[in-house]
């Protein structure tokens, strides 16, 4: 097991970008892990727990429209080993025979499932060991295949935190100034009009503002010739009808934040429309992420304490050492221990560079 984990962790130094890294730790989890079927890796937006992005690798064949409805029901129906569940559990990680007391037929989405010859779903979530979520794998075999076993579940129990710190990792990476893929237009950090698609009660596309697919095409598992929404947009939207027909209380609309391939980082909102008949649905506005939107998650990323991160937001606000002590009723040198531990994390030397980092992205 320890030569697979370091396998593992060489895959989350050397991958140039998160679905390299889940391709090649797929390989090695299926040369030592029996009969298994199919694979799905999502990242998540560790503060909400909505998915971000999904990838595939194995012998199903799944329909573009199933794999939608799949993240629909993630994020909208009551189904067992749902990943924000489990992302808030204290394993993370469950079987379908075990999260259904034996009686695997009770979940809707291993049904779907079966639909394509998959079954014996085995969910883990990616967490840090701050128990923050980055992301969830699922392993499955084929209808009538046992059940993943226990070394299979400490092997993945070994290898979770190590992909999590990879794809933690990489969230931090400088991977390009936000205007790949755009053909030589302007970029969009140089536009004020978000993004905006208006989806109906089965989340087909009703209408889009200009300028909106440049918006799509920036996110993580875009891919308008297989027909299929970014997995961000499905996620949101769900999310948004979910709360409106539950009439669930939000202090905020479902949020995910995304970091683009070309490097850019976006903001997704999701809000319910209301209306009669078809004049009803879900609005998800996309946009740059402004720096307030980002900081928690890039302190998540970058592994600071609830104590450091106190400090941090005081900084933001121009407080000085003493006055950072007296608001949090501890000594200056106390501060100056946590301001040295920030320093070693991001790699910076001065509070102007934290500053930059947190609020400008440098």
């Amino acid at each position: 097991m320890r030569r697979i984990a370091e396998e593992v962790g060489d895959a989350a130094v050397r991958s140039k970008d998160i679905v390299s890294l889940w391709s090649v730790v797929t390989d090695v989890l299926c040369a030592v892990i029996p009969e298994v079927w199919d694979t799905c890796w999502y990242s998540v937006d560790p503060a909400s727990l909505l998915v971000t992005s999904h990838y595939r690798q194995g012998r199903a064949q799944v329909p573009a429209k199933l794999l939608e409805e799949l993240i629909i029901h993630e994020h909208y129906a009551d189904d067992v080993n749902r990943i924000a569940d489990l992302g808030r559990s204290a394993s993370g990680m469950s079987g379908i025979h075990e999260a259904t007391g034996g009686d695997p037929g009770v979940s809707s989405r291993r049904r779907r499932g079966l639909e394509v010859g998959s079954d014996q779903e085995l969910r883990v979530t990616l967490r840090t060991g701050a128990k923050e979520t980055w992301g969830a794998l699922s392993l499955y075999r084929e209808e009538g295949r046992p059940p993943f076993d226990a070394d299979t579940h400490a092997l993945l129990r070994t290898i979770a935190p190590v992909v999590a710190q990879g794809m933690r990792h990489m969230l931090l990476q400088d991977t390009g100034d936000g205007d790949a893929g755009n053909g030589g237009e302007s970029s969009i950090a140089a536009e004020d009009t978000p993004g905006l698609v208006i989806l109906d009660r089965a989340f087909a596309v009703r209408s889009t503002s200009p300028g909106t697919e440049r918006w799509l095409r920036r996110l993580p598992d875009n891919d308008p010739d297989a027909g299929r929404l970014p997995t961000a947009v499905l996620s949101v939207a769900a999310a948004a009808l979910r709360a409106a027909d539950r009439n669930e209380a939000m202090a905020q609309a479902p949020l995910a934040r995304v970091t683009s391939p070309d490097g850019g980082r976006l903001a997704l909102y999701g809000t319910h429309v209301p209306g009669q008949g078809i004049g009803e649905g879900v609005a998800v506005i996309i946009e740059h992420a402004s720096p307030g939107r980002m900081l928690p998650l890039l302190m998540s990323a970058y592994a600071l304490t609830d104590r450091e991160r106190d400090v941090v937001r005081l900084i933001l606000r121009g407080r000085s050492t003493a006055q950072i002590a007296a608001c949090l009723f501890v000594t200056p040198h106390t501060v100056q221990q946590h301001l040295k531990s920030v320093f070693a994390k991001t790699g910076v030397r001065s509070r102007r560079d934290l500053v930059g980092i947190f609020l400008s992205g440098q």
